[in-house]
């Protein structure tokens, strides 16, 4: 969020930061009551076995629960096991894995002693036997759903962007570029920790260009604690990336390779070194993508008697490529102190030819064609510095700083040449015109945090934020008079952008009793923004405090069930680029801009969670003031222009459900559903005008995989989605399906993996008829592509080295509002 470094805005909200501690009591919750499972391993003449590798299983899906290996005398012990149904599992070289028979452990016994277990002698097996701990794709934890994209096999060489649209509860709009959780927008996006602070179209291009198999997990949390900022009205979107799990000298590498309409390529490498007190680790990415597109945009107007109709269709050949790369330290100063350093630097270039077909039409009689050619550029550059310190305080208690400086720079020129014809396809004239927009962006961060137990039971956090930014947008749109260009000053201006946020948290958590936990926290934030020109200088001078509640309960039953409970408030500001004005010509009378009127809107969350096992489902309820609905079209009826345009809505109400539940089909087949569920209301007063746009929406997300001969692991993923109200808009039903087959060659060798993507090919489809504004519209949008794609990764060095410290930055959340 953005800082304040003036006194007298920041004083405002440190002196509520006692309030803060003080009304946050709160609680955690929930601790089962453990048993010690216990065990001794002997082979066929009763010796003990030592190091043989000890599992214990999950019996409905044969999930790894905890992992030990036997001691000199074949004896092993597992501490702090919940009550539930368990099985063991024991795997040794030279032996038949062995499997026990499923046992029950019922609340408030200490021990459990699964006695004497015995191996048998497996002559013919001379090959190495590797023990892995397999993930499921999909994990339900207490505040998130955790997506295992390292586990899937139909991810290998696609990007994050399309792991997201087969996330469940995720909707992808690449029309309007924005994400939202279970119908709800304002979704915060974070990488490592950190919150992304460019604009949600510009992540949306960033996330499209970043390699899948770069990524670890992806979490989708709904209704996030206080510690996190209150940004994001509909949840956060954490991305974790790839780490080295391994100490020493080790790292891995991927390289992958596809073709669609036209030819795709990537690669990565991570590399982890320790020692001593020393830790140095990094990694690298490049991705290229050609790519083929098609938008249409049709939209009709009834004037003077007259049916007015815009027929565009855009063929465009985009080539994008994208780089990042990080470079982090990390030195061990004391027992307890650890100091750290991280740079990291992201390069995006988008580089396009389109063609534009603009079909203008009076009484269904074509009265004139114009043929655009467009060549567009939108490069960003990023990069990002973070200081680190952290020390862990007597009783569990830990205090962390983070100081961040992240720099964002854009530049997007743009040029059009247009050729009018008339009905007969003869030249009538031809312009040119030329839009550039450079934007540097600035974010400076300071941030620190403390953890304590004051007691077994009751935990306690404080934190404390300060942001500040700042940027200028230079916009300038120019004709060709002639042989010279000549400003629009309708267009054209340089807007300057400075924002300062304070604030302050403080959360308890409380284990009330073993099976029963609260955890409740108070957030305060303060925010100065101001938005302004040379000569305007106040367009935008606001200033506003708000406080964010959260509370999280918890409470486990028998036999492996659990109840949860919550509720937050969040608030969602507008992106930096959606409040500094921009125009983006999709023809003459078409374009997208910005809206320096936009509000910030704020929503109240509650979530009611039920946990069987390995099943979920959850009901959720939001209520959002001044939703922010992106790109709307509004029509002026007497230039019959059209501007797509983000608004606020009046208020937005979303009810949904989710269940999740895995299934063991066969020894060889097993599959993992989500189905989600939600009704959503939109309402508005558009130009006058009470508007209101409501509808259910269903989603389904399916994962089938299957184990086959020769070490080969086949996956098949889908998803399909039911219409949606978006704002004034509905958008079609939509869905597709990936295909992976995958092969691991052992440790040394490596993993190869093919998949297809996008089987069914499915584009996008929205509409929106509502004669009391003028509005009739209906538009397409082609991203989707049929690609293969063949991909290998290879792990190399030390793997016995300790990993790199996972940690998080203080501009998380600001550099989410920065689109690239």
């Amino acid at each position: 969020m953005s800082t304040t470094l003036k006194l007298t805005p920041m004083s405002r909200p440190l002196s509520n930061f006692a309030l803060c501690v003080v009304f946050s009591s709160s609680f955690f919750g929930v601790l089962l009551s453990q048993t010690a499972v216990s065990g001794t391993v002997l082979d066929e003449t009763n010796q003990p076995l030592s190091f043989a590798g000890i599992m214990l299983l999950n019996p409905a899906d044969s999930l790894l629960v905890k992992g030990d290996v036997s001691s000199d005398n074949g004896t092993f012990r597992f501490e702090g096991v919940p009550a539930g149904d368990y099985l063991i599992g024991i795997s040794m070289i030279g032996y038949t894995d062995f499997f026990s028979a499923p046992f029950q452990l019922a609340k408030g016994t200490p021990n459990h002693q699964v006695g004497t277990l015995h191996m048998t002698t497996n002559s013919l097996q001379l090959a190495e036997v590797q023990v892995v701990a397999r993930k499921p794709l999909f994990e339900q934890r207490i505040d998130r759903l955790v997506v295992n994209v390292a586990e899937s096999v139909t991810a290998a060489g696609g990007t994050a962007l399309e792991v997201l649209e087969r996330s469940p509860g995720v909707i992808v709009n690449r029309q309007t570029e924005n994400i939202s959780i279970s119908g709800k927008s304002g979704v915060i996006i974070m990488i490592n920790n950190k919150i992304s602070r460019l604009p949600l179209e510009a992540i949306l291009k960033m996330l499209d260009a970043m390699p899948a198999n770069n990524i670890e997990r992806i979490e989708i949390i709904t209704t996030p604690p206080a510690n996190f900022d209150a940004e994001g009205s509909g949840g956060i979107i954490s991305i974790i990336m790839k780490k080295s799990l391994d100490e020493g000298f080790n790292g891995s590498f991927n390289l992958s390779a596809g073709y669609g309409v036209h030819e795709k390529m990537g690669g990565g490498l991570n590399f982890n070194f320790r020692k001593d007190k020393i830790n140095l680790f990094g990694d690298y990415s490049r991705d290229y993508n050609h790519t083929r597109q098609q938008f249409t945009n049709y939209r009709a107007l009834l004037q003077n008697g007259v049916l007015l109709e815009n027929d565009n269709v855009s063929d465009r050949f985009p080539v994008l490529q994208n780089q990042s790369a990080r470079l982090g330290l990390d030195v061990q100063l004391t027992p307890k102190t650890v100091l750290g350093v991280l740079g990291t630097w992201g390069w995006r270039d988008w580089q396009m030819d389109a063609v534009n077909t603009v079909r203008q039409l009076e009484n269904q009689q074509l009265v004139e064609e114009i043929i655009i050619d467009n060549e567009e550029v939108n490069n960003w550059e990023s990069w990002l510095a973070n200081i680190n310190l952290q020390h862990e305080l007597p009783g569990n208690g830990r205090l962390t700083f983070d100081l961040d400086y992240a720099s964002y720079k854009n530049n997007n020129p743009t040029t059009y040449v247009n050729n009018f014809f008339n009905p007969a396809g003869q030249l009538l004239s031809s312009n040119q015109l030329h839009a550039g927009k450079e934007t540097p962006i600035d974010i400076y961060v300071a941030k620190a945090d403390f953890t304590k137990d004051l007691t077994p039971e009751i935990g306690l956090e404080i934190g404390v934020k300060a942001t500040y930014s700042q940027f200028d947008n230079n916009f300038l749109v120019e004709n060709r008079v002639q042989d010279t260009w000549v400003t629009d000053p309708t267009y054209s201006a340089n807007y300057g952008l400075e924002e300062q946020i304070g604030a302050a948290y403080s959360a308890l958590s409380w284990k009330i009793t073993p099976t029963t936990g609260v955890k409740a926290g108070l957030r305060y934030e303060y925010t100065d923004t101001n938005l302004g020109t040379a000569t305007d200088p106040n367009i935008i001078d606001r200033q506003y405090g708000n406080w964010f509640p959260s509370v999280f309960l918890t409470r486990d039953f028998m036999n492996e069930r659990q109840l949860q409970a919550s509720y937050s408030r969040r608030i969602n500001r507008p992106a930096y680029t959606q409040l500094a004005p921009f125009v983006i010509f999709l023809d003459p009378n078409t374009l997208l801009s910005g809206n320096i009127a936009l509000q910030p809107d704020y929503t109240d969350a509650f979530r009611l969670g039920y946990r069987f096992k390995a099943w979920f489902t959850s009901l959720e309820y939001s209520y959002t003031d001044q939703a922010i609905s992106r790109f709307q079209p509004r029509i002026d009826p007497v230039t019959n222009r059209q501007i797509n345009a983000p608004l606020n809505l009046d208020f937005q109400r979303s009810v949904s459900g989710n269940v999740s539940f895995p299934w063991q089909v066969t020894s060889w087949w097993s599959m993992r559903n989500n189905l989600t569920g939600f009704w959503r209301e939109n309402y508005l007063v558009f130009d006058e005008v009470a508007i209101t746009n409501s509808g259910f929406t269903f989603q389904a997300n399916s994962t089938q995989s299957f184990l086959l001969p020769w070490d080969l692991k086949l996956e098949v993923s889908g998803f399909y989605r039911s219409p949606l109200v978006n704002g004034l808009l509905k958008t079609k039903a939509f869905g597709d399906a990936n295909i992976g087959l995958q092969r691991s060659f052992g440790e040394q060798g490596g993993t190869l993996r093919l998949n297809l993507a996008s089987v069914f090919k499915t584009d996008f489809y929205t509409n929106g008829n509502l004669p009391e504004i003028n509005l009739n519209y209906r538009g397409k949008y082609g991203f989707a592509e049929r690609v293969i794609r063949i991909s290998y990764s290879r792990d190399f060095g030390n793997s016995g080295v300790k990993n790199a410290r996972r940690r998080t930055t203080g501009s998380e959340e600001e550099r989410g509002r920065v689109d690239n």
